[in-house]
């Protein structure tokens, strides 16, 4: 949702590129509990102002991005605003339900407030929340984080975005064009507002394992949508200890906004999918 430079992919020293392939991107909407399987620890995170897209990676810890949960005003705060973890949401209806009592955010995270994306933006644009409550619920479990890619590799794609606040998507079919230095990597997949946060999957050994989250996007001169993201074992590990030490905050939540289509932020820190230059 932030303005996305053209020129923000060359100004990292590319590790490699991998060639657009003619492979077809497949898209599914999971609107019923079967279609749903495999799918369930994915969620709808309900803040007051919006939504973001997470996925549980312990059973009371959800990865999203930073900028969803930390706009140009500082972190929020779920002790005065509600924030909401739906497990497998589809169509009103919720697999699970939390609520977030703790955040924590790669703590070299700094939104420019300019309506730029950075490269330090997207490589530390990571948090965790922590949920009242595990969720032990048949069928929910966490994904485990994965390291490493091959560059044959195709990926899916799991968010909720505007026009389809209801149901769980997957895009099928997408790449991973290319990796940058610093732990930045840029896939083709389409993101719109909501997909923040959204988890990049790859299976490995017929197991779903998280390789990326969705951090910003939007398309290039030629109208391809380009999306980034990064790498997450070592800044997930980080955050999971800085989880452990941080106290924990007192709850006194002050009331809850049902969120429409349509609605989003609108602080400058989290736009990160619009139309880039030339497009």
């Amino acid at each position: 949702m932030m303005r996305l430079a053209l020129c923000l992919a060359l100004a990292f020293s590319a590790l490699w590129v991998q060639p657009k392939l003619s492979a077809a991107q497949v898209t599914d909407r999971l609107e019923t509990r079967g279609a749903l399987l495999g799918w369930e620890a994915v969620g709808r995170i309900d803040m007051e102002s919006g939504f973001c897209t997470g996925a549980l990676i312990a059973r009371d810890l959800v990865l999203t991005a930073a900028h969803c949960v930390m706009p140009q005003g500082g972190l929020r705060d779920p002790g005065r605003e509600r924030i909401v973890f739906r497990a497998g949401h589809a169509n009103g209806v919720d697999l699970a339900t939390r609520d977030v009592v703790k955040i924590v955010v790669d703590p070299t995270y700094r939104p420019t407030g300019t309506g730029k994306i950075t490269g330090d933006m997207i490589r530390h644009d990571i948090a965790l929340l922590q949920l009242d409550s595990p969720i032990h619920d048949v069928g929910i479990d966490p994904y485990a984080i994965l390291d490493g890619l091959s560059r044959q590799d195709e990926v899916i794609l799991a968010s909720y975005g505007q026009g389809r606040t209801e149901s769980l998507t997957l895009e099928r079919g997408c790449l991973l064009e290319a990796r940058y230095s610093g732990g930045i990597v840029q896939f083709d997949c389409d993101a719109t507002f909501g997909s923040s946060g959204a988890p990049v999957f790859k299976r490995d050994n017929g197991r779903l394992r998280i390789f990326s989250i969705i951090s910003g996007g939007g398309e290039d001169e030629t109208g391809r949508k380009r999306v980034f993201g990064m790498n997450l074992p070592q800044k997930v590990a980080q955050l999971k200890i800085r989880m452990r030490n941080s106290p924990h905050p007192s709850r006194s939540n002050t009331g809850f906004k049902r969120i429409g289509a349509g609605e989003r932020n609108t602080d400058a820190s989290s736009r990160r999918f619009i139309r880039a230059p030339g497009g």
